[in-house]
């Protein structure tokens, strides 16, 4: 598909209506939350900073590519959570104007629980025509097919690199990523999923039209391939950083790249805690030091923390790319 195309959105759907906010309200919620935000990303920026003070780290061509990989994979998410909406409801939109969406709810992940996220979806959807409950389904597959993509390839990579872990807590983690991804496709794929759309409607009776439909298992199976390549770009960018520090045998890039999708995908999982702070280390730590030792894990899960979110602010860079561009379009 062309960048216009999953088709084009309808002007129309944008127009005021009575239910619409006023721009005092959304310029002080907007307010509001670029403060918590900012708060939040600079919590986490100094801590990890302060963390690689003591540790003397070579600056060489691999740091500068993991943060490109970082930031990139997050656009090529956003294209596919915008497939995903697109087959929810069949509304058009350009994959540009759907990446630019989730570059802003992914930088709204600072706020704990990611409501910030879901909410800025919601109201993104509402101004484009899309029903409320349908973008916050959207958001639910999204994440779903996000575990998915990250534990499902994490734990059969793992799995074949099992003789590298020793200790319970090393094959209890794999276990859980099996498990999660069991647990995953059992609710996508069954009737499970069914239950969470009907109470995702009920939150919104107000939205007009059937129900939400549910992706075939034809459509979660190619949404879940979609999504293979911005995590292997992640994947990628870990390993890189991993090989700053010290050499990597080829065997171990990719047992580190899934450990990396493994930590990342558990993060989720601590809602209270902007983007997953503490929980991601922790696993980075207890599985890479099978491969690169205790002492490098420990710096490698702080520096990787600290480019993560140097990528981030190169994903806002990308974000306002994508706004430039659009704005000439429209000229």
């Amino acid at each position: 598909m062309t960048d216009r195309s999953v088709a084009q959105l309808h002007p129309k759907s944008a127009s005021a209506g009575p239910g619409k906010m006023t721009p005092l309200l959304r310029g002080l919620i907007f307010a509001v939350l670029a403060a918590i935000v900012v708060a939040s990303f600079r919590e986490a920026f100094q801590a990890s900073w302060d963390r690689l003070q003591d540790e003397p780290i070579e600056f060489t061509w691999h740091l500068p590519a993991a943060i490109l990989f970082f930031a990139t994979a997050v656009p090529l998410t956003g294209m596919v959570w915008g497939n995903i909406l697109y087959r929810l409801d069949g509304k058009g939109m350009s994959y540009r104007d759907a990446a630019a969406a989730h570059l802003i709810a992914w930088i709204l992940k600072y706020i704990p629980g990611q409501i910030g996220a879901i909410a800025y979806k919601v109201h993104w959807g509402k101004q484009r025509g899309h029903r409320s409950r349908t973008v916050a389904l959207s958001f639910l597959y999204e994440n779903i097919f996000h575990q998915l993509a990250c534990c499902m390839p994490a734990a059969l990579i793992l799995l074949l690199a099992i003789g590298s872990f020793q200790t319970s807590v090393q094959l209890l983690l794999i276990a859980l990523a099996a498990l999660i991804s069991a647990v995953a496709l059992l609710v996508v794929l069954g009737p499970g999923m069914r239950l969470l759309v009907r109470h995702i409607s009920k939150l919104w009776p107000g939205d007009s039209g059937d129900g939400a439909r549910i992706l075939s298992p034809r459509e979660a199976i190619l949404i879940i391939a979609m999504l293979l390549a911005p995590r292997f770009l992640t994947g990628a960018g870990f390993v890189l950083i991993a090989m700053n520090l010290g050499p990597v045998t080829p065997a171990g890039w990719l047992p580190l790249g899934a450990i990396y999708l493994l930590a990342g995908a558990l993060g989720i999982f601590a809602v209270f805690v902007p983007s997953g702070l503490g929980v991601r280390e922790a696993v980075i730590v207890i599985l890479a030091q099978a491969f690169i030792g205790l002492t490098l894990a420990i710096i490698l899960a702080a520096l990787a923390r600290f480019l993560s979110i140097l990528a981030d602010a190169v994903v806002l860079l990308i974000y306002g790319a994508l706004r430039a561009r659009q704005a000439r379009g429209t000229q």
